[in-house]
């Protein structure tokens, strides 16, 4: 190939990869016979790898905003109803916040996995949260609805710059101190580095007796 068919190649390519934008992980790795088409079609593209023993595939992991989980919660509910374990919130209480947060410009990212559970197909949410610092108006607004008993609450300082991740001696890791719009309170909570105000969900927790937050509502 000469240079000039090289270059038109190279320019293709890239042409072909600004078409899809929304592409942020891999492809789908393993057998992918065991979803249906239109789940297979969804993470494609987003998928990350997984050691997890559950995990339906080597990569059938995501942690972004980009797949439809909402339209799969409306359409396929009882996918969300498969995985026994307690920490998340309920996923209303997700797209809630989902939508709170579009409407200051800001995406929810979602950390789920497909998984298998007694042989049927679940999908695990495993975290909730957005790059970077969340400014006041969007904390009221979410903060309360992604907080349960359960959760393991990070906070970036608040002149991070999302997606640097060196440290710097000055800055240690700290309890956070912001005040949470809910009266429940996490499991864990810091502030300190990372490009992401976070909230983690346990495989397997114990929400407190008498709390009223989202957790509870999952089966």
């Amino acid at each position: 190939m000469d240079l000039a068919a090289a270059t038109s190649a190279t320019k293709d390519a890239g042409a072909d990869a600004l078409e899809r934008p929304r592409w942020c992980g891999g492809r789908l790795r393993g057998d992918s016979s065991v979803l249906p088409e239109w789940l297979a079609t969804m993470l494609d593209g987003h998928a990350w790898p997984s050691a997890s023993p559950y995990a339906a595939l080597p990569w059938s992991r995501t942690v972004c905003e980009h797949v439809d989980y909402e339209g799969a919660w409306r359409d396929h509910r009882a996918l969300f109803t498969e995985q026994p374990r307690t920490g998340a919130p309920a996923p209303s209480a997700l797209w809630e916040a989902k939508r709170a947060l579009a409407k200051s410009g800001t995406a929810l990212l979602l950390d789920v996995q497909v998984e298998l559970v007694d042989g049927r197909l679940a999908l695990a949410i495993y975290g909730a949260g957005v790059r970077g610092w969340l400014d006041d108006v969007a904390w009221k607004r979410v903060a309360g609805l992604l907080t349960t008993c359960c959760s393991m609450l990070h906070e970036p300082h608040e002149d991070v710059v999302p997606f640097d991740l060196l440290p710097s001696m000055k800055r240690p890791s700290s309890s956070g101190k912001r005040a949470l719009p809910t009266p429940v309170r996490p499991l864990s909570r810091e502030s300190g580095y990372g490009s992401y105000t976070w909230w983690g969900y346990p495989v397997h927790g114990t929400p407190e007796a008498g709390c009223s937050c989202a957790a509870h509502e999952v089966a």
